[in-house]
């Protein structure tokens, strides 16, 4: 190890024994008051609720500190500690497959939230059809909503090995023309 670090046996043994800084140990009695509050409210507050507890009890302290603090010792805010109830109504594309981890996430965490989810590939209105929320592929085409990107995708076109060997393999695009293939219809420029 001594080695490994370019230092004197001595001066290792030496720094390891050494105590803690006074920001060190600072942060440890501190983390210790955190855990404590935490602990009193439940395992439920964050750290601005956490925050403003030390205050109360004299601590001086900025909430990036007990921000670091928390996130170091491992405690999380209980996600949704004000219990939501009510009902969703989203509108979701036909490859909605690609996001059920996301919406089993969602109702694992929000057991009180009923979904009405649509799922169709055209344009919706979402404020005259009263959707919350609706998910799309491509740019937002109003301007009146706020978009925001899940993640990104690729297209692909792809056919069964047994297909290609009756009918061969095409080499440009111009060629699926003379294919078999399940088009699909752009619901924004409604070309093929």
């Amino acid at each position: 190890m001594c080695r490994y670090l370019r230092i004197q046996p001595s001066g290792f043994y030496a720094w390891q024994k050494s105590p803690l800084s006074t920001r060190a140990q600072e942060d440890a009695r501190q983390t210790e008051l955190i855990r404590q509050a935490w602990n009193d409210s439940g395992k439920v507050y964050g750290y601005r609720k956490l925050h403003d507890d030390l205050l109360d009890q004299g601590e001086t302290c900025c909430p990036n500190r007990v921000a670091r603090l928390t996130r170091l010792a491992g405690i999380k805010a209980q996600v949704g500690y004000k219990r939501r109830s009510g009902s969703l109504r989203g509108s979701l594309p036909l490859v909605a497959m690609l996001l059920s981890r996301v919406l089993a996430d969602f109702m694992t965490a929000y057991p009180d939230i009923r979904l009405d989810l649509a799922s169709n590939d055209r344009l919706v209105d979402m404020i005259d059809e009263g959707f919350d929320a609706v998910v799309r592929t491509g740019q937002p085409f109003d301007s009146r909503l706020m978009s925001r990107t899940l993640g990104h995708f690729r297209l692909k076109i792809v056919a069964a090995p047994s297909y290609l060997d009756r009918h061969g393999t095409p080499l440009t695009p111009v060629e699926l023309r003379n294919h078999h293939c399940l088009r699909g219809r752009s619901p924004t420029t409604g070309k093929v």
